[in-house]
C-alpha cells in the first residue's frame, strides 16, 4: 500500500513505520532527485504506456481538469483535459524543478505549486506556476533565507484569492513551521502561522472564501510524532483548531471546504503497532470538527484524497488491504450522501492500486487519480478514474 501524502518528490510508503526513542515517524524511502519540467505541447493526446504516478487531480467543470503526473524518470508532466482527451502541457524549466499540487480556477487560471532545487540542491526554495490558458509561467514566490522551503498543496477561489501551503524547515536540525503563502490578485505574500509542537508539516489547502480557509497536516508534540494538525484563516489571521484523533501517530492528508460550514478532512493512524493504518474523516460545521464512522474494509486501509461539492456529495479516496503485510491493494473510494460514508466499487488495475487525489464539480462529474506500484517493484503505472454520476470507470490518459 502506498499512502499517498503530499511531500516533495515522492510518495510515503505508509506500510512501514519506524520507532526510534519512543517517537515513531512515517519510514519514507530516500528521496528520488526532483524532475526538470519539460515537455511540448501535444493536442492529439499522450504516448501510451508512458508509466509513472498520478499525484494530483484538479478540476473546475467537466470541460476543464488538470493532473499532475510523476514519470518513473521522477520528470514531471502537467497534463489537461478538455471534455474530449488530456494532453501534455509545455512547463517553465529553469532549473530542477518538483510540482506537487494542483489547483484550478477556470480554464483560463490554474496554479501549480512545488519546490525548486538550485545549487545542485544547496538550496530548496518555493515554486509556484500559474496557466493563463495559454501557457505557465513560473511567478515570483517567498522563500525564507537560508532554510528548505516545500509547498505541498495549493487551492483558490477566484482569481484573486488563492492560498498555498507548505512548511519552511531548519537545515541545521530540520525541525519545520508552516509556510502559508497568500495571492491577492498581484503578488505572492507570507502571512504568519502558529507554530505548533517541535515541528509541524501542513500537507494540504483549501480555501471556502476570502474569510474562510483550512490546512491541514501533522505536528510533533508533547505527546509524539504524529498528532493532525488543522489551522484555519478568518480573513484576518490563521490559528490552531483541535481535531478529534483516535490515537497518537496520525495524520491528516488533504481538506476540502464547500463552504465555511462545511469541510471534510481525512487522513490515517496507525494500528497493530504500526504494523497497518486506518482511515480517519472528520467533519467541520461551522463551529466543531467531529469524527465520521467510515467503512472498514480488509485488515488495513488509508485515505489520501477528499473533494466535496456540497452537503450531501462528497468523495474520499485512498487504498485498502486484505491483509496486514498488504501484498496486493485495491483501490478505495467511499461516498458521502449527507448522512453516512459508504464504498463505492472502484476499479482496481493490477496489484498494487493506490489513490492518492480526487476532484469533482458536480453529482455527475469526478475523477480519482493515483497509480499501481506492485509490491516487489519499482515501476508504477498510472490509474485514472471517473465518476459519471453511475459508476466509476477507468480513464486513459
Amino acid at each position: 500500500m502506498i499512502i499517498r501524502m503530499r511531500v516533495a518528490a515522492a510518495a510515503i510508503a505508509g506500510a512501514a513505520m519506524m520507532v526510534s526513542g519512543g517517537t515513531a515517524a512515517l519510514a519514507v524511502p530516500a528521496a528520488p532527485k526532483a524532475g526538470v519540467l519539460a515537455g511540448a505541447r501535444s493536442g492529439s493526446g499522450l504516448a501510451a504506456g508512458a508509466g509513472g504516478s498520478l499525484l494530483d487531480v484538479a478540476a473546475s467543470s467537466a470541460r476543464n481538469a488538470w493532473l499532475v503526473e510523476q514519470l518513473p524518470s521522477y520528470s514531471l508532466r502537467l497534463l489537461h483535459w478538455n471534455s474530449t482527451a488530456w494532453s501534455q502541457t509545455a512547463i517553465p524549466s529553469p532549473s530542477v524543478n518538483s510540482v506537487t499540487a494542483v489547483a484550478a480556477v477556470s480554464a483560463g487560471n490554474a496554479w501549480a505549486v512545488g519546490q525548486h532545487c538550485a545549487d545542485q540542491c544547496a538550496t530548496i526554495d518555493t515554486l509556484i506556476l500559474h496557466w493563463d490558458g495559454r501557457a505557465w509561467r513560473r511567478v515570483a514566490s517567498p522563500s525564507p533565507a537560508g532554510r528548505a522551503d516545500f509547498l505541498k498543496d495549493v487551492s483558490a477561489s477566484s482569481a484573486r484569492n488563492a492560498w498555498a501551503a507548505g512548511e519552511s524547515c531548519a537545515l541545521a536540525t530540520q525541525a519545520c513551521v508552516p509556510l502559508m503563502l497568500h495571492w491577492n490578485g498581484s503578488a505572492w505574500a507570507r502571512v504568519p502561522s502558529p507554530a505548533i509542537g517541535a515541528s509541524a508539516e501542513p500537507l494540504a489547502v483549501t480555501v471556502a472564501s476570502a474569510a474562510s480557509a483550512w490546512a491541514v497536516g501533522r505536528y510533533c508534540g508533547a505527546a509524539g510524532c504524529y498528532s493532525p494538525l488543522a489551522q484555519h484563516w478568518n480573513g484576518t489571521t490563521w490559528s490552531d483548531v483541535a481535531v478529534p484523533h483516535p490515537a497518537t501517530n496520525s495524520h491528516l492528508s488533504d481538506v476540502t471546504a464547500a463552504s465555511a460550514s462545511n469541510a471534510w478532512a481525512v487522513g490515517n493512524f496507525c494500528t497493530q503497532s504500526c504494523g497497518g493504518f486506518r482511515s480517519i474523516a472528520v467533519h467541520w460545521n461551522g463551529t466543531a470538527w467531529s469524527q465520521s464512522a467510515l467503512p472498514a474494509p480488509g485488515r488495513t486501509d488509508a485515505l489520501s484524497g477528499v473533494t466535496a461539492t456540497g452537503p450531501g456529495n462528497a468523495w474520499a479516496v485512498g487504498s485498502w488491504c486484505a491483509s496486514l503485510n498488504c501484498l496486493s491493494s485495491r483501490t478505495m473510494i467511499v461516498h458521502w450522501d449527507g448522512t453516512g460514508w459508504s464504498q463505492v466499487p472502484s476499479p482496481s488495475p493490477g496489484t498494487g492500486s493506490s489513490l492518492y487525489a480526487v476532484a469533482a464539480t458536480s453529482a455527475s462529474n469526478a475523477w480519482a487519480a493515483g497509480a499501481n506500484c506492485p509490491s516487489r517493484s519499482n515501476q508504477c503505472t498510472p490509474v485514472l478514474l471517473h465518476w459519471n454520476g453511475k459508476t466509476w470507470v477507468t480513464s486513459r490518459i
